[in-house]
């Protein structure tokens, strides 16, 4: 299956029931692990399939534990995901790529694309979406690499740039960030974790 780059809230509704009951399974078995008292095992291969099944969508399995999932959107021209958990009926939250689900917020569906919108929408599939803000000295870069193998992504940084190169099972890719505020380069951390891969770094002085 092509997974989707974006979805409108009816086509990700319409992949609710088969999403329920893959994310069901992983919760169920999530749950069992925490029973046993070996605690949460997502590396466990029958959960692991099941997750990769769910992204296989182009969705992101955000939370497995809390059965949660995200859906790349668009809401006033601005990428951003639908959020839905697992018990819920409808898709009735949004948050900014970067954000934790816990920011989620209502959704007005007048605010997002719908089908016809998104034939229009033009976006350069080989850049992913990116976020950056500022938290006190620092600054915070989250990118969606959704399908990247972790041991493929590399980053190097420059005070105004940086440069991000991965795999995902094919060809590699690079992408270029120019930075609003200049940091210190020797001072960056990074954590890939459900698809995302967030960029921290101490601004430059």
């Amino acid at each position: 299956m092509e997974p989707r780059p974006f979805f409108s809230i009816d086509e990700a509704e319409r992949l609710l029931p088969e999403l329920s009951r893959l994310m069901e399974y992983v919760r169920n078995e999530i749950t069992l692990y925490q029973r046993w008292g070996r605690g949460i095992n997502q590396d466990d291969e029958s959960v692991r399939e099941a997750i990769k099944e769910i992204e296989s969508y182009g969705c992101v399995a955000r939370n497995p534990k809390a059965g949660v999932i995200d859906f790349p959107a668009i809401r006033m021209g601005e990428p951003v995901y639908l959020c839905w958990r697992l018990g819920e009926r409808r898709i009735r939250y949004w948050h900014r790529i970067g954000e934790p689900c816990s920011k989620r917020k209502p959704l007005s569906h007048h605010e997002f694309y719908d089908e016809e919108q998104l034939k229009d929408y033009t976006v350069r599939r080989s850049d992913p979406l990116t976020e950056q803000e500022e938290s006190g000295h620092q600054v915070i870069i989250t990118i969606d690499l959704r399908g990247a193998k972790p041991h493929t992504i590399n980053v190097e940084a420059e005070e105004k740039e940086i440069t991000i190169t991965w795999s995902n099972g094919g060809w590699m890719r690079r992408h270029h960030i120019h930075l609003k505020t200049p940091i210190q380069p020797n001072t960056i951390t990074r954590n890939y974790k459900n698809g995302i891969l967030t960029i921290t770094a101490l601004k430059k002085p």
